[in-house]
C-alpha cells in the first residue's frame, strides 16, 4: 500500500525505517498486478527515474521474474509512443527481464512496462509499473529496435544484420534487402512480407539456412514504393504446431526499380544442394 498512499503518521507506513513524502515522489509507480506476478525491480532499485546508460543511446530496466511471466513494454514522449523505442528480452540463467528504451528526443519519457501469466487465459496485458526516463542529453549515434515476440527470447534468436535499427531504407535503384538471423540449430524460420495495408506481398521473401555460414537469410523484396513490415516466423524443428512470430522490420522504399524483384516458392533442399535458377530470373 506504501506504493499507493503515504500515511502522515510514520507509525502507519508500517516501514522497518519510515519515509518522508519527498522520498514517496521518487518511488515507482507500482501497480497491484506487479505485486500478483511476484515482480522484483532490480533496477531502478526505489526510484522512478532512469537515465540514459554511460556512452550510450540506451537506458536499461532490469525486472526479476519467474519464466511463467511474460512482460512487454512501451516508451512515450508526450503522450506519444515512440516507434522502435523499446526492446526486452529475458536472460533465462538470471530470471531477469531486461528492458531496454531508446529515445529520441531531449525531455522526460513515460515507461510502461505490461505483464502477464503464460498460462493465464487473458490475452491482453495488464500495467505492473511506470518509470520516467529523463534525458537530458543524446547521443550522437541513434538506435532503434525492431519489434520482437516472446518467442523471439524463448528460441534464443539473434539479430546479426541490420544492428541498432528497427527500419531498413531502401533507396537509389536498391530492390531488396537481406536480414541474417543466427538461431540455434533446431530451429526453423519463415517470413512474410506486407505493404501498409496489411496486403501480403506474393513473391516479396525468401527465407533460406546458409549452412556453410550457420545464418539464415531472411531476403525481402518490396513490389513499389511505400512502407513494408517484414515480419519473421520461428518455430522448433521437432514442434509440430504452426509458427509463431518471432521479429518485424518496417522497410521505407523509394526509387525501386520496376519491374520488381519477386521470388520463386522454395524449400530449405534448393539451398542444400546448391542449385540455382538460371531463367526466369527475379
Amino acid at each position: 500500500m506504501i506504493y499507493h498512499h503515504l500515511p502522515e503518521d510514520p507509525k502507519w507506513q508500517l516501514l522497518k525505517s519510515p519515509i518522508k513524502m519527498e522520498e514517496y515522489l521518487q518511488m515507482p509507480k507500482l501497480r497491484p498486478l506487479y505485486f500478483d506476478l511476484k515482480l522484483e525491480l532490480v533496477n531502478p532499485r526505489n526510484k522512478n527515474v532512469i537515465s540514459l546508460l554511460p556512452g550510450k543511446s540506451y537506458a536499461m530496466a532490469l525486472l526479476r521474474a519467474s519464466r511463467n511471466v511474460q512482460l512487454i513494454a512501451d516508451l512515450e514522449f508526450n503522450n506519444e509512443k515512440i516507434d522502435g523505442g523499446n526492446h526486452i528480452m529475458f536472460d533465462v540463467p538470471k530470471q531477469l527481464y531486461r528492458c531496454y528504451f531508446a529515445p529520441k528526443k531531449v525531455g522526460q519519457h513515460k515507461i510502461n512496462i505490461y505483464g502477464k501469466e503464460d498460462a493465464s487465459d487473458k490475452i491482453t496485458y495488464g500495467g505492473v509499473l511506470e518509470l520516467t526516463l529523463d534525458v537530458k542529453q543524446l547521443s550522437k549515434t541513434a538506435v532503434s529496435f525492431p519489434k520482437t515476440w516472446d518467442y523471439f527470447s524463448n528460441l534464443h534468436l539473434q539479430v546479426i544484420s541490420p544492428q541498432n535499427t528497427h527500419v531498413i531504407t531502401l533507396s537509389n535503384g536498391i530492390s531488396n534487402t537481406q536480414i541474417l538471423i543466427r538461431t540455434p540449430e533446431d530451429v526453423e524460420l519463415m517470413g512474410r512480407l506486407e505493404n501498409e495495408a496489411k496486403q501480403q506481398i506474393t513473391g516479396g521473401h525468401q527465407i533460406y539456412y546458409d549452412r556453410r555460414k550457420r545464418i539464415w537469410r531472411c531476403d525481402f523484396a518490396p513490389d513499389r514504393d511505400g512502407f513494408f513490415e517484414a515480419t519473421i516466423f520461428a518455430k522448433k524443428t521437432s514442434n509440430a504446431a504452426s509458427y509463431n512470430a518471432a521479429v518485424a522490420f518496417k522497410i521505407e522504399a523509394t526509387q525501386i526499380p520496376l519491374p520488381p524483384i519477386s521470388y520463386p516458392y522454395t524449400w530449405q533442399h534448393f539451398y542444400d544442394f546448391g542449385l540455382k535458377i538460371k531463367a526466369p530470373a527475379h
